[in-house]
């Protein structure tokens, strides 16, 4: 499997919306609760903010967007956070979301920190856990930080 994480264009928008939508909908099949989904997962004018302010990152397969990632760095630039990760339902089971992982470590952190937090009652973050060092557990909330190395992400 081949994957290539850029910075979202105007065009992919409405596809990540859509994406966004049924992959945090979905996830009441695999231990969420209902409800819990993400603010503005689903809003288009939401998406729009995050690509224009180079939050939104698309991930496309064999030509094909199969998710996204909103990540943000800190005031300082020393730290990046992983808003979140989605991929279609569609292509679940295919190690999508651990590319989309790998993609934003390998090349948006450029020696920076990375930070992020996942639900593991969801089933789908099982591997997320196994392969990023738990710190903190709250409720059913577990924070990750890993430090790595990559493209400075102002040449993004």
């Amino acid at each position: 499997m081949k994957l290539f994480l850029m910075k979202t264009e105007d065009e992919h928008v409405l596809e990540l919306v859509r994406i966004s939508r049924a992959a945090f909908e979905s996830d009441v099949l695999v231990g969420a609760s209902i409800g819990d989904v993400p603010p503005q997962y689903d809003s288009v004018e939401w998406h729009i903010e995050m690509k224009d302010k180079g939050h939104l990152f698309t991930a496309i397969a064999d030509e094909k967007i199969v998710g996204g990632a909103i990540i943000f760095p800190d005031e300082n630039n020393e730290t990046v956070y992983i808003g979140r990760i989605f991929v279609d339902p569609a292509e679940f089971k295919k190690g999508y979301g651990m590319a989309i992982m790998n993609g934003v470590e390998t090349h948006v952190l450029a020696g920076r920190r990375v930070h992020g937090f996942f639900d593991f009652k969801n089933r789908k973050n099982l591997k997320f856990r196994k392969v990023h060092k738990v710190f903190e557990e709250r409720n059913t909330l577990c924070a990750f930080r890993k430090d790595s190395f990559g493209i400075n992400l102002a040449q993004w």
